[in-house]
């Protein structure tokens, strides 16, 4: 079927047509339409990577508090002698 035969036929049968202007801020919408699932998961995976950071930091806290407690307690020993 011809290209005008299937748009007469639409046009008959009470069919809207859309056309999407791609200008300016439009690109940019449908570009970031787009994206927006890919954003999303980068969200996501920098959401868990901050997460994993704040634990590495929380253990290496603990680890300093350790260390340090034993610093204090060794130099206490050493003032006590």
């Amino acid at each position: 079927m011809p290209q005008a035969t299937k748009f007469g036929k639409l046009v008959a049968e009470g069919v809207k047509l859309v056309t999407m202007n791609f200008t300016g801020a439009g690109i940019i919408a449908h570009i970031l339409y787009a994206l927006s699932g890919f954003l999303s998961l980068f969200y996501l995976a920098f959401l868990v990577f901050a997460i994993y950071c704040l634990v590495l930091f929380i253990r290496l806290a603990n680890r300093g508090i350790k260390a340090f407690d034993l610093y204090i307690k060794e130099k206490e020993e050493e003032h006590k002698s």
